[in-house]
């Protein structure tokens, strides 16, 4: 997966290695809220699931503990290319 981000200061693109299946699709969050998704997640790692640019994405842990549920969504934004 490839991750960008751009503001007035400057530019940076970093690849990160994920399990992927599916097309590839090109979609934009907010940094921010991204983050917080991700942070308040008590899980090494975390299961991301997409469907369209158009759609918002769903962020749980990887490894479900029993008696804890966690899901959190996350809305995209428009790119501007």
């Amino acid at each position: 997966m490839t991750v960008s981000s751009s503001s007035v200061t400057g530019r940076v693109n970093d690849e990160i290695t994920v399990e992927h299946e599916g097309e590839n699709i090109e979609i934009g969050f907010n940094c921010r809220l991204l983050h917080d998704a991700v942070s308040v997640c008590d899980s090494e790692s975390v299961k991301i699931s997409l469907t369209s640019p158009l759609m918002g994405m769903t962020i749980e842990p990887a490894e479900k503990e029993e008696g804890k549920k966690f899901l959190m969504l996350v809305l995209p934004v428009r790119l501007n290319k």
